[in-house]
């Protein structure tokens, strides 16, 4: 039976509205319902899910005919109101760039709705221009907070942000307190504080310390942050901070690594997305490893013509249509990623779940043979070999690892050697490693400053 309890929810003395005939503020109402749309989408029955799917296709490619030259030649003569998705072309970056340098956005001054000109970080290699509207950038943040009752997680805990950012900062870091972060919410319903910490060839230590200070909550961060914070500070920051869960960023996480967490009782909670579209899926609860895919904004395929073999496990590029995507269409978008895609989650959720999540440019290796495995170094693997500020890992041929270093005193020639074994021991086949000490790293426009990434993928 179905059941909205706000019981154990903190909701506030000044919640409601003082007006007569009335409950609740117009913006509180908005995000309210907005969120029971979401979560009625995604949890709902997948016949109803489909079918308003199937009608968000048909709007989308409408829209796409009536003002795009572009699209109307990808469309053909064919009739989008009956038209199947997977008889269109799957749209790669490179298409994507030609149809915003041709036509800009396809949302225009009287639709009034705005539009902002938005780029990904560039770490696939291929830095890529879009346009996003007002409607986007107001359900990534609705649907972000959607996930918070989805799980049933508490409200009133704090969340803390650590953020890269190649600034000046004394110790490395710099600390911002902001309000409450849940959007839209924040007069309804009790919520946490919001700890904001960016950072830049931190000074651990005190970095742990700082960390450390105030209840943590819900930690938002990457890995490449957390490795060294554990071993300077594993037992103040897992079992004395008041860390509720931590939503990994950036980058995949070592099994090893989310054992660390699972020992102390910390949920780790990965999701999935990219910067054209926003969420693509949030991991399971109950089963790590697997996604569930956020229906309210994408539908997701698997492009089988180009598979790879993971470890026993068939792969194919992962494939996105974004629902909203009106300014900048992004229809069986190509972004850049191979996965496995399931009808249902073994948790028992009846929609498409994503699992063996691969991206381009994070974590695979390609040998000679064509064949794909996994490649993962964990920060402190090298830690325990040389003083590090930065890095980065490239696979630059079939044969060929590259790694550069921003130490924090001279490298050794044993340093070196052990650098280089430790690089083929984790290639698993005959890799030349080429070893880089460098003053600053050139990461250009990529923003997300991967530890590695592959460049013949």
């Amino acid at each position: 039976m179905l059941r909205i309890d706000f019981s154990k929810a903190e909701v506030l003395k000044s919640a409601f509205s003082a007006q007569a005939m009335t409950f609740c503020e117009p913006a509180v109402k908005n995000a309210l319902v907005a969120v029971i749309d979401l979560l009625a989408i995604e949890t709902g029955t997948r016949a109803a899910r489909e079918e308003w799917q199937r009608a968000q296709i048909n709007n989308l490619l409408a829209h796409c005919a009536s003002r795009s030259s572009f699209w109307r030649r990808r469309i053909g003569s064919r009739n989008v109101k009956s038209l199947d998705l997977h008889l269109l072309p799957i749209l790669r970056r490179r298409d994507l760039i030609a149809q915003v340098a041709s036509e800009q956005s396809l949302l225009r001054a009287p639709d009034r709705i705005g539009v902002a000109l938005h780029s990904t970080s560039g770490s696939s290699g291929m830095p890529t221009k879009f346009y996003v509207s007002a409607m986007n950038m107001e359900y990534n943040n609705i649907r972000g907070m959607a996930q918070y009752f989805i799980e049933g997680r508490e409200l009133t805990k704090p969340k803390t942000l650590l953020q890269h950012s190649p600034e000046h900062f004394a110790d490395g870091f710099n600390v911002e307190r902001k309000g409450s972060w849940l959007y839209h919410l924040d007069s309804f319903f009790a919520s946490g504080g919001t700890k904001h910490i960016k950072y830049f060839h931190p000074a651990i230590r005190k970095l742990a310390t700082e960390l450390a200070r105030d209840e943590i909550g819900y930690l938002i961060a990457s890995p490449r942050i957390i490795e060294p914070l554990l071993r300077e500070a594993e037992e103040e920051l897992l079992s004395n901070s008041g860390l509720s869960m931590w939503m990994p960023i950036g980058e995949g996480v070592d099994d090893s690594l989310r054992e660390k967490f699972a020992q102390r009782g910390v949920p780790v909670r990965s999701s999935y997305s990219a910067e054209e579209v926003g969420l693509i899926a949030s991991e399971c609860e109950f089963t790590p490893g697997k996604f569930h895919v956020a229906t309210s904004n994408v539908v997701v395929e698997i492009d089988r013509g180009e598979k790879i073999d993971m470890n026993g496990v068939e792969l194919g590029r992962v494939l996105v249509t974004h629902l909203h995507s009106y300014a900048t269409p992004m229809i069986r978008y190509d972004i850049g990623d191979f996965a496995s895609l399931a009808a249902v989650c073994p948790c028992g959720h009846d929609g498409p779940t994503l699992s063996n999540i691969c991206g381009r440019t994070k974590s695979l290796l390609k040998h000679a043979d064509q064949s794909i495995t996994p490649f993962y170094v964990r920060n402190s693997e090298l830690l325990e070999i040389v003083n590090l500020r930065e890095y980065r890992i490239r696979q630059t041929g079939y044969r060929t690892i590259k790694i550069e270093l921003c130490a924090q005193d001279d490298v050794t020639q044993c340093q070196r050697s052990r650098l280089i074994e430790l690089l083929k021991r984790h290639c698993t086949d005959s890799f030349d490693v080429e070893v880089q000490v460098v003053k600053e790293i050139d990461w250009g426009s990529d923003r997300k400053r991967l530890g590695y990434r592959c460049d013949i993928l």
